[in-house]
C-alpha cells in the first residue's frame, strides 16, 4: 500500500500557535482584558489536546460578543471555531465560518485578521488533501502581512513547509521550516520547534534519507517532553513509527506506535487516529499476523471514508466557489469605487488647475511690467558690475585652481615613492631570509592600504602619522634587526598638531637608505619635539654607494609645506648628526 504522510496534522498545530498569539493582538485593543478574553486564551490553549471542550467554550463566546456587539472578538472566537472543528474531522463547516471570519475582517479592513483567516483556511485544506489551494491561500497571506509581524510569518512558513512536502517540494520544505526554527529557538517555543523538526523529518523519510529523518524526529521529541503536549507527542510518535517501519526495525516501530496510540485516542484526533490504525496494520503484516492486520485495516477504512467521503468533497467545493465569488465581487465593487473616486479627483484637479493657469498668468504679466522699467533704469549700471564681478572670481578662480593642481601633482608622488623605496627593502629580504621576507609582505600590505586612505588628505594629525611611521618601523626593524636604534619621544600636547601626510616616514626613510647600517656602525635615530617642530636626528654614516632614489623625499616635503605654511622645514648638518625639523601646523587648512 502506498504510503500517506503525517502532513495534514501538522499544519494545525502551526494554526493553533498562531491563534493563541493572534488573540492577544486583536483583544489588546481593549483598556482592560475581560474574564471573555482570558477564557478564549484558554481555549486556544486547549484545543489541540481537548478539540470537543474548545468547541464549546468557543460557541460560548461567539454567543457573549454577539451580545456585546464586539465584532473582533466575534470573529476571533469563530477563527477558534473553526480550528476546534477541523481537529475533530468536521471541515465541512471549519470551512464555512473560517470564510466567514475572513468576510467580517475584510468589512472593518482588519488586515492581521485576514491573514490570520486565510492562514486557517489553508489549514482545513491540508486536512481536505489539498495542498495546492492550502499553498495558494498561504501565499495570499504572506503577500498582506507586515513584515515586522515576525510572529505571523513564522507560522505562514511553518505552514508553507508542509504544503511543500506535500507538493513533493522536499527542499523547499525544509528550507521554510528552517526559517520558522529561527524564531521558535529565539523565543523558546519548544511546542513550535518540535513540530518543525518534525516536519524536517518528514521530508528527509520522503528523501528516503532514513538516517537524517529518525535524527530529526528524535530532535523533535526531545523538544516535545519539554512542551509536554499529546498532540505533538502523538504526531511525532507515529512518523518515528513510520521510520522504524520502513527500516524493519518492528520492536522499535511498536514502541513508537504505543506512545502514537496512547497520545492519539487521549486527544481523540482522527486523523492521528488515522495513521495509528494504518501502521497497526502494516506492523501486524510484517509479523505475518493476517487477521490483526485485517482488522486495523478495516478501522483505517471506516475512519478515512468518514473523514474523505464524496458528498463532504462536492459541499467543501461549493463553499469555497461561494467564497472565491464573494471575493471576486468585492474586489470589483472595490475597483468601481476606486474609479469613481479618481474620476471626481481629476475633476477637481482640473478646476484647480485652471485656476492656477490663470492666477500665474496674471501674476507674471505683473512680473514683465515690472521687470521691464526695472531694467530700463538700472541696465547700464548692471551690465558694469556683473562684468567687474565675474572677472573677479574669473581670476580668484584660476589662481584656487592652479594651486590646487600643483599640490595634487606634490601629493601624488608620495605613494609611489613609498612603494618603491619598500620593493628594494623587500628584494634584499628574498635574497637573505625568505620566512621574514613573506612576514614583510603581509605587514607592507597593511601599510600600503594606510598609505592609500591617508593619500586622500592634505593634512593628518602628528598621532596619525606615528601610528603609521611605527608600522613602516615594524618592517624596518625586521630588515636590519638590532643594528637600527628608533626612539621616539614625543610630547602628548602635539598630537592633535598637523603635518602633511609621510613627511615623518619619509625622513626616516631617508635616513635608512643614505647612511649604513650594521652590527659595527648601528643606525640611531632620534624622534623627539622642540618648541613647535618636530625634530629627526641620525648619526652621520654616508654609504659610498647608496640605495636607488627616486630624488623625491626632501623636495616633496619642502614643495608641500610652501602651499599649506608659512613656516619652512630645514635639514641641516651639526656635530656629525644630520638633523631635519618639520614644523607642526596648530589647525587643520
Amino acid at each position: 500500500m502506498k504510503r500517506r504522510l503525517l502532513n495534514s496534522p501538522l499544519k494545525g498545530c502551526f494554526i493553533l500557535v498562531f491563534l493563541m498569539i493572534a488573540s492577544k493582538h486583536i483583544f489588546a485593543q481593549t483598556a482592560k482584558e475581560s474574564d471573555y478574553q482570558e477564557k478564549l486564551s484558554s481555549l486556544i490553549r486547549e484545543t489541540t489536546n481537548n478539540p470537543e471542550r474548545g468547541l464549546k467554550i468557543a460557541d460560548s463566546l461567539i454567543t457573549i460578543s454577539k451580545k456585546a456587539k464586539d465584532i473582533n472578538n466575534y470573529a476571533i472566537s469563530m477563527l477558534a471555531k473553526g480550528a476546534a472543528l477541523s481537529f475533530i474531522g468536521n471541515n465541512t463547516e471549519a470551512l464555512e465560518i473560517e470564510m466567514r471570519a475572513y468576510a467580517i475582517f475584510d468589512s472593518i479592513n482588519d488586515v492581521t485578521g485576514k491573514a490570520l483567516s486565510l492562514l486557517n483556511i489553508s489549514y482545513v485544506q491540508m486536512h481536505l488533501k489539498k495542498p495546492v489551494k492550502a499553498q495558494d491561500y498561504l501565499l495570499q497571506a504572506l503577500a498582506i502581512t507586515d513584515k515586522d509581524n515576525s510572529r505571523l510569518l513564522t507560522n505562514i512558513y511553518a505552514n508553507l513547509a508542509g504544503s511543500a512536502v506535500d507538493l513533493e517540494q522536499y527542499t523547499e520544505g525544509i528550507k521554510y521550516y528552517q526559517m520558522a526554527l529561527t524564531h521558535f529557538n529565539k523565543i523558546e517555543n519548544y511546542y513550535g520547534t518540535s513540530i518543525s523538526y518534525h516536519g524536517i523529518s518528514i521530508a528527509f523519510r520522503k528523501l528516503q534519507d532514513n538516517i537524517l529523518a529518525e535524527k530529526y524526529g528524535l530532535l523533535a521529541l526531545a523538544y516535545q517532553k519539554k512542551s509536554n503536549s499529546d498532540y505533538a507527542l502523538s504526531m511525532i510518535a507515529l512518523n518515528l513509527s513510520d521510520i522504524y517501519l520502513e527500516q524493519g526495525k518492528l520492536d522499535s516501530a511498536k514502541k513508537y506506535l504505543d506512545i502514537g496510540g496512547q497520545a492519539s485516542k487521549k486527544i481523540n484526533y482522527p486523523y492521528h487516529k488515522e495513521n495509528y490504525y494504518e501502521n497497526m496494520a502494516r506492523w501486524y503484516q510484517l509479523k505475518n499476523d493476517y487477521k490483526n492486520a485485517l482488522e486495523y485495516y478495516k478501522k483505517y477504512s471506516i475512519i478515512k471514508d468518514s473523514i474523505y467521503s464524496l458528498e463532504t468533497e462536492k459541499t467543501n467545493s461549493e463553499i469555497e466557489e461561494k467564497f472565491q465569488n464573494e471575493l471576486k465581487t468585492n474586489e470589483i465593487k472595490l475597483l468601481k469605487t476606486q474609479k469613481e473616486l479618481a474620476t471626481a479627483q481629476i475633476e477637481k484637479n482640473r478646476f484647480w488647475a485652471l485656476i492656477l493657469i490663470l492666477v500665474t498668468i496674471l501674476c507674471m504679466a505683473a512680473i514683465v511690467v515690472l521687470y521691464q522699467n526695472y531694467i530700463g533704469n538700472k541696465k547700464t549700471n548692471e551690465l558694469l558690475r556683473l562684468e567687474k564681478v565675474q572677472l573677479a572670481e574669473r581670476n580668484q578662480l584660476l589662481e584656487t585652481e592652479n594651486i590646487l593642481v600643483q599640490f595634487e601633482t606634490l601629493r601624488t608622488q608620495v605613494s609611489p615613492h613609498f612603494l618603491f623605496n619598500s620593493l628594494n627593502a623587500l628584494t634584499s629580504l628574498i635574497k637573505t631570509d625568505r620566512d621574514k621576507a613573506l612576514r614583510f609582505t603581509k605587514e607592507f600590505s597593511k601599510i600600503f592600504r594606510n598609505t592609500l586612505e591617508l593619500k586622500r588628505k592634505n593634512l593628518i594629525t602628528l598621532r596619525e602619522e606615528l601610528e603609521h611611521v611605527n608600522s613602516y618601523l615594524y618592517l624596518q626593524k625586521m630588515r636590519f634587526d638590532s643594528n637600527l636604534i628608533i626612539s621616539i619621544n614625543i610630547d602628548s600636547v602635539f598630537f592633535n598638531d598637523y603635518l602633511p601626510p609621510f613627511s615623518l616616514q619619509m625622513v626616516i626613510e631617508n635616513a635608512i637608505k643614505h647612511n649604513i647600517i650594521t652590527i659595527e656602525s648601528p643606525l640611531n635615530i632620534k624622534v623627539f619635539t622642540q618648541d613647535s617642530f618636530l625634530v629627526v636626528t641620525n648619526n652621520l654614516q654616508t654609504r659610498h654607494v647608496s640605495e636607488d632614489s627616486t630624488k623625491t623625499g626632501v623636495k616633496n616635503i619642502i614643495s608641500r609645506y610652501k602651499y599649506i605654511s608659512e613656516l619652512v622645514p630645514t635639514f641641516e648638518i651639526k656635530n656629525n648628526l644630520f638633523y631635519v625639523k618639520l614644523p607642526l601646523i596648530k589647525e587643520e587648512l
